[in-house]
């Protein structure tokens, strides 16, 4: 939904995660605010005065806070208003309410006396997801709220009980159900809205009374309409499509003048439009502040491609083109890496662009857009590269490609990303990516249920793939170190289904990969099967807190018993005679009590995922981090050649709790250099700062810090980051967003930064001979290398065709030849035709297989001769055995007479065996 706005001419405010993000559209400048306490903000509303706005935010119990603009002191701040999210806010017309909707599981909507911090009215405003809640500009007490499949109106009344919030839902009647993002109420009532096909929808006491469309079979946009605005007499639409839009406000409003019985579709003419830009998706516009000393005024518009555009839309031939104000990535990000010769740090997204950015400066250096979304990101040290500037980027059409960040400038930007390399080793996402200590061997793997070899060294020259058990997809791919009795490469591969894989990288002397890359002959000597252990953890923490209660209820009893006797207040034989009842009548209510059911371990019926995984200390230990039911947990697990050629699940060596955290799983961790901490990034958007006690140690953990950085809702952090000198962290989240911390204090900050200094990047040349892979179908590398044995065997088998033909020509000659000669000779000398044929047995040899290929036909046509050999016999008993006389009939030439037959049945046996005892 929409998440821009304008707090004065020169400022913009957008939300960013935990920190909502004021930007100076004159000189690029950037300031942040951050969250009073919840996980993010969740929806943004400006003031009417544009003094105040206000941030609601997300998390448990969140707060809506109302700060001042711009001395950004906190003002106002709203609680329980919701339980865990904000979807919306609005302020009403003359700014003295406050509208908010909750979003899941509450969805309450809620009018606030927000100068009072007091709710006016609250009610569940529907059991889907809403999007959107506004106060009517014209009607007083009027709301509006939309969202999945919905549009709801809203009328504040005064009741005999007080005043209420009473809600009316949109009927849609004849017209197909639509999620609705964009819609606004006119003076009169009416409110036109957007749909998912692109026609606009004009309500009226909650029914359609018209559907407003380019032609009856043309939408007005081409996808969802995203906004809908009402600015002097003119509606404004923005759409999926990145056209912005304008309608003449009476032809919307006697719209239903022109509808029938039959349908209420209603043409309508487009007064302007613009097309923001190619792949724009257009989420909403807002107006500059009109500045007193210049005649222009620009709208602002959020880009769902991750860019903000400074755009003119007064519709003139004069009328400026759209310009980037701020470009960053449209939707998740997927990976983030940093470089380990400069400062520098790199970032893949879901929308197929990689972005490069200087994190001393805070400049973005480099970006490039490829055809697939993307999915996996390396930055290989100077082993691979002695610059250093060699990049690997995984896609989900399970291609890799092979870049190069190049000092060459381009376009606006101080350098451009070079491809040096590209192959599709897999036919489907590529869902990790890993490059031995040695910078020799790269190995990817797929969702396909592949991992695939690459001498990194050669050009990344293809080895083999080697097909996991049951084709189970991979989740990631991690080398290990190299075995010292066998030296050995291997490599940990995760699979679906919660399973660790050992795989042995075959030697260049053990592959023959001249017709395929398939290699059969794969070593797997280790594995392990994940086994749920959780229930019972559970169990085994239930018993031990009740447990301590007793025990704790024992020592209060106790002390209680020795107050009384230090008291006087009975003596210790009275005191035991009362404990002795009381055990008595303990274990006769015991007894009379009923049985409790013997506790069962609970098991899944879906095995859980391994969404992390952490090498342990030795080589065949790890420490895995698991979604679904078994989160919450760190698993000390260790793969061994037990089960080597089945899969069996096994339960972990040890599991310890992971601390506050709520069952949420870790997605995603980076470890310092020098062992002495961890970063976790969960699922719910939380980073956590956590000691070791010894370097390395899971089991012994210290003090830790969290904090939530991205989205708690849909911000789940996909990967994180340490620079080389220890002093900063990346982090990104299929939130759309990227973080840069620092770990320092301000001052040792500032002192770091002062005495960092950029190294050159050297400018790379573009080869001319590589071309990138754009077709989502193309051919993997196997397929390739099956096509290209085909071929070859066609190639031959075309030149064993084209000799036999020679040959053939050849021997045809010659046999002229030999009978010109022939009749040349006296007739005496001459050879008979019967002594030159060639093959005197031919025709015979002919029938001979003609006999044959005629029985081998019958033969193969053996069953549906018999099949409709049966089908014949049964009609005929059906209809032609049992008549007597046929139907027939006889014409005369030269007259219209005929005579005819009768079609006379056979009589039954009963009646001819009734006939013959007449007679």
């Amino acid at each position: 939904m929409a998440n821009l706005h304008v707090l004065d001419e020169k400022t913009l405010v957008y939300m960013t995660g935990y920190v909502l993000t004021f930007l100076d559209h004159t000189n690029m400048n950037k300031f942040y605010l951050s969250c009073l306490g919840g996980s993010g903000f969740g929806a943004l509303a400006v003031h009417p005065s544009r003094r105040l706005f206000a941030a609601a935010e997300k998390g448990k119990n969140p707060v809506i806070g109302i700060w001042s603009w711009p001395k950004l002191q906190l003002f106002r701040q709203l609680r329980e208003g919701t339980n865990k999210v904000y979807a919306s806010i609005n302020f009403s017309p003359n700014g003295t309410l406050l509208a908010s909707q909750g979003g899941e599981p509450d969805y309450l909507i809620t009018v606030w006396n927000w100068l009072a911090e007091i709710p006016v009215l609250r009610v569940k405003s529907h059991a889907q997801d809403v999007f959107r809640v506004t106060f009517s500009k014209e009607l007083a007490g009027r709301l509006t709220t939309s969202g999945l499949c919905h549009i709801k109106f809203w009328k504040m009344a005064n009741t005999f009980t007080g005043l209420k919030l009473k809600g009316d839902i949109g009927r849609f009647g004849r017209t197909e159900l639509s999620d609705i993002e964009g819609y606004v109420e006119m003076p009169d009532g009416k409110v036109l809205s957007g749909s998912e096909w692109g026609n606009l929808l004009v309500w009226e006491n909650g029914l359609i009374i018209a559907e407003l469309c380019l032609r009856v079979d043309y939408p007005c946009h081409d996808g969802i309409v995203r906004q809908v605005l009402l600015t002097d007499g003119e509606f404004y639409t923005t759409g999926q499509d990145g056209w912005v839009k304008t309608w003449n406000f009476d032809a919307v409003d006697t719209s239903e003048i022109n509808t029938t019985e039959e349908s209420i579709k209603v043409p309508i003419k487009v007064m302007a439009q613009v097309q923001i830009a190619d792949g724009a998706d257009i989420w909403s516009i807002v107006p500059n502040v009109p500045n007193p000393y210049s005649n222009s005024v620009f709208w602002f518009a959020q880009d769902g491609a991750g860019t903000i555009w400074k755009v003119d839309l007064s519709f003139l031939n004069t009328a400026k083109d759209p310009v980037k104000i701020s470009t960053a990535h449209g939707g998740p990000i997927v990976a983030c890496q940093t470089c380990s010769t400069n400062y520098l740090f790199a970032t893949l997204g879901h929308d197929g662009q990689i972005r490069v950015y200087d994190y001393v400066s805070k400049e973005l250096l480099a970006h490039r857009k490829f055809s697939a979304p993307g999915s996996s990101l390396l930055w290989p040290s100077p082993l691979l590269d002695e610059t250093g500037m060699t990049i690997l980027a995984g896609f989900t059409d399970g291609t890799f490609r092979v870049l190069a960040l190049s000092g060459t400038p381009n376009k606006h930007l101080q350098m451009s990303v070079t491809l040096l390399n590209v192959k599709k080793p897999h036919n489907r996402k590529i869902t990790s990516m890993a490059l031995d200590s040695d910078g020799q061997y790269f190995v990817t793997g797929g969702e396909d249920g592949t991992i695939f070899f690459f001498d990194a060294k050669q050009n990344f020259l293809p080895m083999v793939f080697v097909a996991m058990p049951e084709y189970r997809a991979v989740s990631s791919v991690t080398w290990f170190h190299k075995n010292q009795e066998s030296n050995d490469r291997a490599v940990l591969v995760v699979l679906s289904g919660a399973v660790l894989q050992e795989v042995i990288m075959p030697e260049w002397d053990q592959i023959h990969n001249e017709t395929s890359y398939h290699f059969m002959e794969s070593k797997m000597p280790r594995r392990y099967a994940f086994h749920s252990i959780k229930s019972q953890l559970r169990h085994n923490e239930e018993l031990e807190r009740e447990r301590q209660e007793e025990e704790a209820r024992q020592a209060a009893l106790e002390e209680e018993n020795r107050i009384k006797i230090a008291d006087g207040l009975e003596s210790q034989s009275e005191q035991d005679l009362r404990l002795l009842q009381e055990a008595e009548e303990m274990e006769r209510f015991r007894l009379e009590e009923k049985p409790k059911p013997k506790w069962q371990p609970y098991y899944p019926p879906e095995t859980s995922p391994i969404v992390c995984m952490i090498p342990g200390l030795r080589d065949e230990e790890m420490y895995i981090s698991m979604g679904k039911y078994d989160a919450g947990y760190i698993y000390h697990v260790k793969i061994s050649n037990k089960h080597k050629d089945e899969i069996i699940p096994e339960e972990p060596i040890s599991a310890f709790a992971v601390e506050d955290s709520d069952d949420v799983p870790i997605t995603s961790y980076a470890m310092s250099n020098d062992g002495e901490y961890i970063i976790f990034g969960f699922e719910d958007g939380r980073i956590r700062y956590q000691r070791y006690i010894y370097s390395y140690d899971l089991e012994n953990l210290g003090p830790h810090w969290t904090k939530g950085i991205h989205d708690c809702v849909r911000g789940s952090i996909t990967s994180l980051a340490i620079d080389m000198t220890g002093s900063f962290m990346v982090t990104c989240g299929k939130d759309g967003n990227c973080f840069l911390l620092s770990f320092l204090e301000p001052e040792a900050l500032a002192d770091v930064i002062q005495g960092m200094e950029r190294f050159e990047v050297p400018e790379v040349e573009v080869p001319s001979d590589v071309q990138d892979i754009t077709e989502k179908d193309a051919y993997t590398l196997e397929t390739f290398k099956n096509m290209e044995k085909e071929m070859a065997l066609l190639a031959a088998a075309k030149r064993n065709k084209a000799a036999k033909k020679e040959e053939i020509v050849r021997l045809r000659l010659l046999y002229c030849e030999i009978l010109k000669k022939n009749n040349e000779l006296p007739e005496e000398s001459r050879l008979t035709k019967v002594e030159v044929c060639i093959a005197s047995d031919n025709q015979a040899r002919k029938e001979k297989e003609l006999a044959e290929s005629m029985k081998q036909l019958e033969l193969e046509m053996a069953w549906d001769t018999e099949r409709s050999t049966i089908a014949l016999n049964k009609l005929k008993s059906a209809y032609k055995d049992t008549l007597d006389g046929d139907l027939f009939m006889l014409k005369a030439f030269n007259s219209d007479l005929c005579v005819s037959s009768f079609r006379l049945p056979k009589m039954p046996p009963f009646y001819l065996d009734a006939k013959d005892k007449v007679e």
